[in-house]
């Protein structure tokens, strides 16, 4: 009877160690194929979850599942699995959780949340002193960082993920980190190292053959193309990138790459189909609660109907988003944002300290033990100077970890305060943008509703009217021009180029028979920062400059020139027209700006009039 017993326990045990083992292959199956095989992996994940009995089981599985359904882009959903995970005694597996549940807060648009388990997730694994989940972490900060314009910051946590990837070989991490980085001087102005990080990215995507990372990789770099001007290959890329995303059911990748496509089209001049793409991402993103495409695709609706000349319901599409954005930035409280992560960076420097000291303290005991040998052999004088050395060794110490205490200090003090600058500057830019851009461009409809009411009545009124719709116009233009600057801390000469080519591919749209030429200086490096004031007041001049030869100069070509002479730019401006009458009231004012704009920089200006020979605008900065 007893052996009896024995043989059915050892043979219940055995049944319950093979139904554990079947458990972890079907989420480590499911982990592997969810990428190119999502609704497999779902199947699989299913039927772990009927074997699983233990409590720790059913954790993994439903971690496993809440990463699925990210990948998927049902981030309620997937947030649901992942948080039944918290509170296992699996320190892995909760920084899993915790990591997951930062992912798709971050796609929500939910910033500070995302944060908040992204910390978790990183002392989990640092304790653990898993390397390769530690930089998946640090990398998904990086991308957090960089959509609130931290840049540096996010440079932080993108370097510390590429050095960690590189350490253990992770390709797919490495990827990812080369795409974060890329992302980061993007949004720096630097298209062409962006594109260099995208393709680097793009090649190991398809070594791997990883439809979702290839997809990621060739949206950005459609979306570099798109920057860089080449609409055309923008729109190959970015079609290439909609099927993929189709074909493993990607909703929330769907819907980005509907709002891309359409914004290229609006661009193209190709409405019609332009609509239908913007239908289909404010339906897919609204669907899937992904706040950050739903807004662009309610932006995509307010350019659309702008450039159908649909003012009132471009007006409506401006107070909708404005309400929306308004609700998700109050869910994101910056300063509590980095209140989390200082204090978790303060803990682990303090610890980091508490080890120092132990070494020292151990060093200490060390050198005591060796003195009192060494006491009895040499004089007392070599031992005085023994111990001198010691003393002066720990205060040493002791004044370098001092000084780096403070050099970290005054770090947070800089920080918080540029943050605090920062978030002034983006809401003075934010309330130019959602109210008096809005105001104005109802000033606009209503102008044009007279304009058609009065046409028959009064011609006379009507030519008014159109006078003040263009002033009204070209005011907005203004205040997208003086939000442009007030956005950046600084601009790049790469940025302030592009801003000088826009304006002068509108003047040759508003004018017939100039050509315009710009020519820049091979010795000037594109990286080369203005301050925002700097960059707004000479765009500004030659912007003034270029209306004065085009309104009053009759020239038939004008030319814009930079130069580098030394430590200083050189900046002309020269048409071959009839030359300016300066006794004229209006650009008399103008140049009165004009020499007050370049003043307040330190630089000079003048103007050489030769009157039936041209004029010629020189700036010295």
């Amino acid at each position: 009877m007893k052996t009896f017993l024995f043989y059915l326990v050892l043979f219940f045990c055995s049944t319950l160690c093979a139904q554990k083992k079947n458990i972890e292959k079907l989420n480590d199956d499911a982990l592997k194929i969810y990428r190119t095989e999502a609704k497999r992996a779902l199947s699989l994940l299913e039927e772990a979850q009927k074997l699983s009995e233990e409590k720790i089981d059913v954790q993994r599985t439903n971690n496993s599942l809440g990463i699925v359904y990210r990948f998927l882009g049902e981030f309620e959903k997937a947030k649901q699995y992942s948080l039944k995970v918290l509170g296992t005694r699996d320190i892995k597996l909760e920084a899993s959780a915790y990591n997951n549940i930062g992912a798709c807060n971050r796609s929500m648009g939910k910033y500070e949340e995302a944060v908040k388990f992204y910390i978790n997730a990183l002392k989990g694994y640092d304790k653990l002193k898993l390397d390769n989940e530690y930089a998946t972490v640090c990398s998904n900060l990086s991308v957090v960082y960089n959509s609130l314009e931290l840049y540096e910051k996010a440079k932080e946590y993108n370097q510390t993920a590429i050095e960690k990837f590189t350490k253990t070989e992770n390709k797919k991490g490495l990827s990812e980190a080369y795409n974060n980085y890329a992302m980061i001087v993007v949004n720096e102005g630097n298209l062409d190292e962006a594109l260099e990080y995208f393709t680097k990215s793009l090649e190991i995507e398809r070594n791997l053959k990883d439809k979702k990372g290839i997809s990621e990789s060739l949206n950005n770099v459609g979306g570099v193309y798109y920057y860089q001007g080449k609409i055309n290959d923008a729109l190959k890329i970015f079609r290439e990138v909609l099927a993929i995303e189709k074909s493993i059911k990607n909703l929330g990748g769907v819907a980005s790459t509907y709002n891309n496509i359409a914004q290229m089209l609006i661009e193209n001049k190709e409405y019609t189909t332009a609509k239908n793409y913007i239908d289909s991402a404010y339906s897919f993103s609204k669907k899937n609660k992904i706040s950050e495409d739903y807004l662009i695709s309610i932006e995509n609706y307010i350019n659309y109907n702008e450039q159908q000349q649909k003012f009132k319901e471009a007006n409506q599409y401006y107070k909708k988003y404005n309400s929306i954005s308004d609700s998700i930035r109050q869910e994101n409280n910056l300063e509590q944002l980095h209140d989390v992560e200082t204090k978790y960076q303060t803990e682990k420097k303090e610890r980091q300290i508490l080890v120092q000291r132990a070494q020292i303290a151990e060093n200490q005991l060390k050198i005591e033990r060796k003195n009192l040998l060494i006491l009895a052999i040499i004089s007392l004088a070599v031992l005085g100077g023994m111990i001198g050395y010691q003393f002066y060794r720990v205060q040493k110490i002791r004044n370098k970890q001092l000084e780096k205490e403070n050099q970290l200090k005054d770090a947070l003090i800089k920080i918080e305060t540029q943050n605090k600058l920062h978030e002034q500057r983006l809401r003075i830019s934010r309330d130019l943008h959602d109210n008096i851009g809005s105001q104005l461009t109802f000033i606009i409809s209503s102008i044009d509703n007279l304009k058609f009411i009065l046409n028959q009545e009064n011609p006379e009124i009507s030519d008014r009217l159109e006078d003040i719709s263009y002033f009204t116009r070209h005011t907005i233009t203004e205040l997208r021009d003086t939000i442009w600057a007030m956005n950046k801390e600084n601009i790049s000469f790469a940025d302030l180029k592009i801003r000088i080519n826009n304006f002068i591919e509108n003047a040759k749209l508003a004018t017939k028979g100039i050509d315009f030429n710009f020519e820049i200086d091979e010795k000037i490096d594109e990286e080369f920062s203005f301050s925002a004031l700097e960059g707004i007041n000479i765009y500004r001049v030659i912007q003034e400059s270029i209306n004065n030869s085009i309104k009053h100069a009759e020239p038939t070509e004008i030319q814009i020139k930079f130069k580098k002479n030394g430590e200083r730019f050189v900046i002309c401006v020269l048409d071959n027209g009839i030359g300016l009458d300066e006794n004229n009231v209006k650009l008399g004012n103008g140049l009165h700006n004009m020499y007050k704009r370049i003043a307040e920089l330190g630089g000079e200006l003048t103007i050489n009039n030769n009157k039936g020979k041209g004029t010629k605008l020189k700036i010295n900065i």
